[in-house]
């Protein structure tokens, strides 16, 4: 799926997670100034707003309104659920994290899997947004010649 941004082409994700949220005006202060992401568009009148970052990921942020609302939302929302966002770089959030002291609920990993003949790495770590949604940040780390089983460091 194509779309035109400042008349060049771009691939639209084909799936775009929309939360739930308790309150649109904090969860927007998380994802802006936290995260990274800038909104795309916002419709007052549903409570919503689609946020975009620069390296492509979006997602969707509606207030309760009781629709699609199968169960009691109750924190922390999205049990079961790890949302993984792809960055171009992790040290300037977790920068920003850190300066915000919001609470890191995994802290960086490097992970390295084996592909074949080498090895892919990726760092990642985990926060929690104000509805509690659990949050996987990761940077690809590129690769390198295998070093024997799979194994994080």
């Amino acid at each position: 799926m194509t779309a035109e941004r400042n008349g060049a082409p771009t691939v639209r994700p084909r799936l775009v997670p929309e939360l739930s949220v308790a309150n649109l005006q904090a969860s927007l202060v998380f994802w802006r100034s936290l995260l990274g992401f800038s909104v795309a568009c916002e419709q007052s009148e549903t409570g919503s707003a689609c946020l975009r970052r620069p390296d492509g990921a979006e997602i969707v942020l509606r207030e309760h309104d009781g629709a699609f609302e199968l169960a009691a939302m109750e924190y922390p929302l999205g049990r079961g659920v790890r949302l993984r966002i792809e960055v171009d770089a992790l040290a300037p959030i977790s920068t920003i994290l850190s300066r915000r002291a919001w609470p890191i609920a995994e802290p960086r990993t490097e992970t390295w899997r084996a592909a074949g003949d080498h090895e892919t790495g990726e760092a990642s770590l985990m926060v929690q947004d104000p509805d509690g949604y659990l949050i996987a940040l990761v940077e690809r780390l590129g690769e390198r010649p295998r070093q024997g089983q799979e194994h994080d460091s």
